[in-house]
């Protein structure tokens, strides 16, 4: 018989982009859900998925931007974010906070219609696929977890809206009772697809706002999806932070499931990186040797001083646990350099590739590591180089690597 697999979707408002990055990854690894459950944003993601439609969910995020969410061009939005008023953005300003001050809050038709456009109810329910939601119900402020089965025809995509419904967005919906965000009660509804005898679950995490509860079985197993960085504001729909969301999930998805690495880039690990390293120091014995007599060290074995003596230096500099692996510490050393370089972020990167094109566009783009040391950009965008460039030590390590 074959295993049942769940998705998990945290809330989180514009954070929600994420969702869709980390789902493309598994597809393309060959996952396929069962169920999926999710909170506000995460039920409305949900809701696409389970309905076969997470490319037109995709897209719907990576053309976002707070124009097409609230209707205020991006300037505007920014400029208020940032606490610069002028007489536009002022204006708007004062009546947003009037709508607030009198409960009618921000208006979200147009993010209403987003989601409304793609929606199908009739492909949700005749869709193989379970699909659970949150939203809490007023005036008892009680926890309402639903199937698509328990929610009557025609309801499907108020009661999403509902479990999305945060304090601050205007609400019209016809349902009996008033709902809010569903956030409050149950964020990462992780006990909902176990009802349906799904006890494999894949969670992807936001750390919005909200109440996560602990499992109620000992037989659920969860792997859980994090964004490696800070997903920022869940009500800026900037579409480059959308985007930049997108491309986290996807990374993190590959980094937590198959084992790729790397801080800004996704990598692919060697099998065997001892072997690749240590072939890649070959003709760098005479350059350790300087380094270790500069150091104070004499008579040592290079390659067994640049294992127990600048590796870990290298660790230091990067602010990384001495515990790391070798092949880990060498591609963040080659990633800081990277950064400075024009390069794909978006592709999949092969280690020992990745450290072949870093060399070799370095010296297309910087000539030598002299020139290279007194760009005051670097220096003054990248807190690793600002302490780095300053010792002899980066000389070394550059002479080590690059030539």
């Amino acid at each position: 018989m074959k295993r049942k697999i769940g998705l998990v979707l945290e809330g989180g408002g514009a954070k929600g982009a994420y969702h869709l990055g980390v789902y493309k990854a598994l597809m393309e690894m060959g996952y396929h859900f069962s169920g999926v459950a999710g909170t506000s944003i995460g039920a409305l993601n949900g809701a696409l998925i389970a309905q076969g439609d997470w490319k037109k969910a995709w897209d719907l995020w990576y053309y976002s931007s707070n124009n097409s969410a609230y209707g205020i061009d991006e300037e505007t939005f920014k400029s208020i974010g940032k606490g610069h008023f002028n007489p536009e953005n002022t204006k708007y300003a004062a009546s947003f906070i009037t709508d607030v001050i009198k409960g009618r809050g921000l208006d979200i038709e147009s993010m209403k219609k987003l989601f409304l456009d793609i929606f199908n109810e009739d492909k949700i329910r005749k869709s193989k696929t379970e699909l659970g939601i949150v939203t809490v119900k007023l005036p008892e402020f009680k926890s309402v977890e639903l199937f698509k089965e328990d929610i009557p025809k025609g309801e499907l995509f108020n009661y999403l809206i509902a479990s999305a419904n945060f304090p601050l967005f205007q609400t019209n919906n016809k349902m009996d009772g008033a709902y809010i965000d569903g956030g409050f009660k149950n964020n990462l509804p992780l006990n909902m697809l176990p009802m349906k005898d799904i006890y494999e679950l894949i969670a992807v995490r936001t750390f919005a706002p909200g109440i996560t509860r602990k499992l109620k079985s000992k037989d659920i197993k969860v792997t859980y999806i994090e964004p490696s960085k800070s997903l920022g504001s869940m009500l800026d729909f900037d579409r480059d932070k959308a985007r930049r969301h997108l491309q986290l999930g996807y990374f993190d998805a590959y980094k937590k499931i198959k084992g790729y690495v790397g801080r800004e880039f996704c990598i692919i690990p060697l099998k065997e990186d001892l072997v690749y390293i240590t072939s890649m120091l070959q003709t760098a014995d005479d350059r350790i040797l300087l380094a270790a007599k500069v150091m104070g060290y004499k008579n040592v074995n290079p390659k067994r001083f640049m294992f127990e003596k600048l590796f870990p230096q290298i660790a230091y500099y990067l602010e990384m646990d001495l515990n790391t692996s070798y092949e880990v510490l060498i591609i963040t050393f080659f990633e800081e350099v990277a950064m400075t370089l024009t390069m794909d972020r978006d592709k999949i990167y092969k280690a020992d590739e990745f450290i072949s094109t870093v060399r070799e566009l370095f010296f297309i783009q910087h000539k030598n590591y002299s020139k290279y040391k007194n760009l005051p950009k670097i220096i003054q965008s990248n807190s690793f180089f600002s302490s780095f460039v300053k010792s002899d030590f980066f000389k070394f390590i550059m002479d080590i690597f690059f030539k």
